[in-house]
């Protein structure tokens, strides 16, 4: 019987393949690990990149909770007539992406989810039982 580096290989050359692979797998782990601390990880790029929005739709918020609920809901209502009137698909589409903060902004005081203008904005236990 031949002498063989370990008992699941039949040759060298098949110890060294399986040896090379592992030492590249964990190579490219490696780098892959380092350039997740420099660039960060795709959900930390994504909230790096939503942070803005969050920050805007808050300042929206506090500005929203100062008027009363059927200004709030005359508000959607004029935003369903101008984009109804909108024809062009990207056209409606900026429209759309100008109006998301303040439209979200908007849900979030009035939604029962978010606790119905108890602030405009609560964690779940703040809001109570039964409003999901």
């Amino acid at each position: 019987m031949p002498l063989t580096p370990c008992r699941r290989f039949r040759s060298v050359w098949q110890f060294f393949k399986a040896s090379m692979f592992g030492f590249i797998a964990k190579f490219v782990h490696m780098i892959g690990f380092i350039v997740k601390k420099f660039v960060g990880s795709k959900n930390e790029r994504e909230v790096r990149r939503l942070r803005p929005l969050v920050t805007r739709i808050n300042a929206i918020e506090e500005e929203l909770q100062k008027l009363s609920d059927d200004s709030l809901r005359q508000k959607t209502a004029a935003w369903k007539d101008e984009l109804s009137k909108i024809e062009d698909s990207t056209e409606l589409a900026r429209r759309l992406e100008e109006i998301l903060p303040e439209a979200f902004a908007r849900e979030k005081c009035l939604s029962p989810a978010f606790g119905v203008r108890a602030g405009c904005a609560g964690t779940p236990d703040e809001m109570g039982h039964g409003t999901f």
